[in-house]
């Protein structure tokens, strides 16, 4: 069929462009994404690089510089003291940070208590995608509704969580486990080397 001035209302024509632009559209997606991804590898690779003294500067850095920058909004890093049996909040992005490396209203975690304290239990990360749900959630300054919550590992020991809450129910996905978990990976080899 040839394209003629009384075919451009016809439903073929329509069609065509709605075609060409949904083309268009997933095409700036599939870039957008493809940036996302490129700029949170060099993220990540900064992060290998970095050399740290100190824990506190290394858990900072972790909250401030890695996970804010690889899309976790509200990040808060907890010491595990295994001999007193807690979880201590270390670093955090978000809410949490009251500026200066200054944790806003710290709180402490028994082992066990919270999915956190669970977490560092357990050694295992934790996707909670409702925490109304969940009997174990500890609000802290404010009630949020998924987290995501993954241990630091050094000789099979857990000495760290990276812990993140968001205000929507269902929020954190496959890609956050991957993204967190790779973290706690780089975390552990740094921790391993002070």
């Amino acid at each position: 069929m040839l394209l003629t001035a009384t075919s451009f209302g016809s439903f073929p024509f329509i069609t065509i462009i709605l075609i060409i632009m949904a083309i268009n559209i997933a095409m700036i997606l599939v870039t957008r994404r493809k940036k996302r991804l490129a700029r949170e590898r060099a993220v990540l690779a900064s992060f290998v690089a970095k050399a740290f003294e100190r824990k506190d500067d290394l858990y900072w850095y972790m909250a401030c510089d890695v996970m804010a920058k690889i899309g976790f909004d509200d990040v808060v890093i907890y010491a595990v003291d295994a001999s007193r049996n807690e979880c201590v909040q270390q670093a955090a992005n978000g809410p949490k940070n009251s500026g200066e490396r200054k944790i806003h209203q710290p709180i402490i975690l028994s082992m066990g208590k919270g999915i956190v304290g669970s977490v560092a239990l357990s050694g295992q990360l934790e996707l909670i995608a409702d925490t109304t749900s969940d009997p174990r959630y500890v609000p802290d300054d404010d009630v949020r509704y998924s987290e995501i919550t993954c241990p630091i590992l050094v000789n099979g020991s857990v000495v760290a969580i990276l812990d993140s809450e968001h205000k929507s129910k269902n929020y954190f996905t496959a890609e956050h486990r991957t993204k967190i978990q790779e973290v706690a990976r780089i975390a552990a080899l740094k921790l391993e080397a002070l």
